[in-house]
């Protein structure tokens, strides 16, 4: 809703989210902790939130939060502390009647130096100097551009990373006219709704709170999410691993900016636990599953075969991934499409996703509970079908494995009917489950055609010989067999025999293998010739074999080569030999 006047101002009742200081022993600058955010609307107040201070914190100081500090402690469902109801409903963009799981278009700004900030956590009523400290931290105070100040990208990360992980798009609203952030009695404020052009849906600011250790900022709840930091603290001085002390206190707090509440044990694993933690980098699982069910994830909204998320031309044996996506209730449908190209198989996988720990609520006195062991891969029974390129038939469907196991379909054959297939996915629960989703197209696997079997071969004594095979398919495999037998270590396309013995004569074929199967050639007959007295092994007997004989006359073949003239096998080449060869002659 875009408002017509400069000043809409809303009053509304509120409880604050602050972040203090936590330490082992309560030693100074440790990490810190973040009392529990407050809601827009009146909320019925029933607890005390639990503070931790510095060990020279004054003791009037600590009683005067005792009395004065109240966490806002309401319904809220698990497992990470959101009620579906406290997200966003209206922004300058979006106008009204946004509901669960709805993407959200949100603006932020930073407040001009000089813009009200009332005592919203008991500090003094005191202007933002949020601009100037980030100035004196990182450089810039010379840059009016707030947009090309050194520390501008490091806020703007916090944003694109929530966008990132969530249907929300985030605009920085470069104009802020620096209204007022009143606080006109207990727990009563005075904020102006975002406008567009005017200022933003959350507006960031920073005023001194406490100092160091205790509070470090504070935010209200949609929707009129506000921030304010504690700029006379000394922990944002930290600028390690790209100001991950800052980033991870702003992206807290924009957490209770989204509609979300504290949630437990304090075990550094979670972005929204009481304390601030370097123990991580940004919002983690159980933060994304609060953020998905209130707000969708990154492909919404995909409700309908008509918005499906195109993911492109599948390649062939390529996966196409994506990850940490989610349904995020019964009122959510996830639609993708893919252009599958002709003569392949689609297989498709719906893997549910989550981790298994320890999950709840703040205390009613601020501290925080042991938490109940939460498994976030079995909150709904995700089930996906195959549309056609009409839109309308289904061709396949998977709904087999139950809770927390991953569907799939395998191999789904295309055939000629290649183009543009939807994958549809529902989960069976008003829970949200997230999940990851792969989908990969593979040509069928043909069994191999052999299209020339091996020959047969009469060879000589001696001679060299080749069988060989044509095939055609995908990733051929060779095994040669003798009588039925694989040849150890034949594994080629041609079988080579040197120098073929009487021996190497028989049957012979080979096994031709791939993806799909296997296939066998014909049998090849091998015939190994020995002619007497064909001592060059060209299968004849002639005058060239006199000569080798008469080259060998009377030599002692145990002494020397004969070149197999030794006909008698005497080891001794003589008148014996000859005649033998003439008889070969048939002289």
């Amino acid at each position: 809703m875009i408002h017509k006047k400069q000043f809409n101002f809303n009053y509304i009742y509120v409880f604050v989210s602050i972040l203090f200081c936590v330490m082992v022993g309560c030693q100074r600058q440790a990490s810190k902790k973040v009392l529990t955010p407050f809601p827009l609307e009146i909320k019925t107040i029933t607890t005390r939130p639990a503070i931790c201070f510095a060990p020279d914190t004054p003791r009037e100081k600590m009683d005067q939060h005792a009395i004065n500090q109240l966490a806002n402690h309401f319904p809220v469902i698990g497992p990470f502390q959101f009620e579906d109801a406290d997200r966003w409903t209206t922004t300058a963009t979006n106008g009204a009647s946004l509901q669960q799981g709805d993407p959200t278009v949100i603006t932020w700004s930073i407040v001009p130096d000089g813009t009200g900030i009332g005592g919203f956590a008991d500090e003094s009523n005191s202007d933002s100097n949020l601009v100037a400290f980030l100035d004196g931290l990182y450089g810039g105070a010379a840059q009016t551009d707030i947009a090309l100040k050194p520390w501008f990208s490091i806020i703007q990360s916090v944003f694109d990373r929530w966008g990132a992980l969530t249907g929300n798009i985030y605009i920085y609203e470069a104009n802020d006219d620096g209204s007022n952030f009143k606080k006109v009695g207990p727990f009563k404020v005075q904020l102006p709704d975002g406008q567009l052009g005017v200022r933003g849906d959350v507006r960031i600011s920073g005023h001194y709170i406490d100092g160091n250790s205790g509070i470090l900022a504070y935010n209200f709840f949609p929707n009129l999410s506000d921030m304010v930091i504690d700029t006379g603290d000394n922990f944002f001085n930290d600028l390690a691993s790209n100001s991950l002390k800052l980033r991870n206190v702003i992206s807290h707090e924009h957490g209770h900016g989204l509609g979300f509440s504290h949630v437990c044990p304090v075990n550094q694993t979670k972005l929204m636990e009481p304390y601030a933690s370097t123990a991580f980098d940004g919002p983690q699982q159980d933060d994304i599953q609060a953020a998905q069910r209130g707000y969708g994830d990154l492909y919404e909204s995909n409700d309908t075969v008509n918005d499906a998320i195109d993911l492109g031309v599948l390649v062939n044996n390529v996966t196409v991934s994506l990850f940490d996506i989610s349904i995020d209730g019964t009122s959510d449908d996830d639609y993708f499409s893919v252009q599958v190209p002709v003569n392949t198989d689609l297989s498709v996988t719906v893997t549910p996703i989550g981790q298994n720990y320890l999950n709840g609520e703040q205390n009613s006195d601020g501290s925080c509970a042991t938490g109940t062991s939460f498994n976030a891969q079995l909150q709904s029974d995700l089930s996906f079908e195959i549309i056609a390129p009409d839109t309308t038939t289904v061709v396949a469907s998977a709904n087999n494995g139950g809770v927390g196991v991953a569907e799939m379909v395998t191999n789904l054959s295309v055939s000629n009917n290649g183009g543009q297939y939807y994958i549809h996915i529902t989960g069976g629960s008003d829970l949200i489950q997230l999940y990851d989703l792969q989908i990969v197209a593979t040509t069928p696997c043909l069994l191999p055609v052999i299209l020339n079997d091996p020959n047969d071969v009469n060879v000589c004594l001696n001679n060299s010989i080749n069988l060989s095979v044509i095939a055609i398919g995908d990733t051929l495999t060779y095994q040669w067999q003798k009588g039925g037998v694989d040849l150890i270590g034949e594994t080629n396309q041609t079988l080579s025999i040197v120098q073929a013995s009487i021996d190497n004569g028989g049957e012979y074929r080979v096994v031709v293998t791939n993806c799909a199967g296997s296939v066998v050639s014909s049998s090849a007959t091998l015939i190994v010739n020995a002619v007497v007295g064909d001592f060059d092994f060209n299968c004849d007997v002639d005058v060239l074999d006199f000569k080798i004989l008469i080259a060998n006359w009377l030599e002692d073949c145990t002494q020397t080569d004969c070149q197999n003239t030794d006909l008698s096998n005497d080891d001794f080449i003589d008148l014996r030999d000859f005649e033998m060869l003439n008889s070969a002659l048939g002289l």
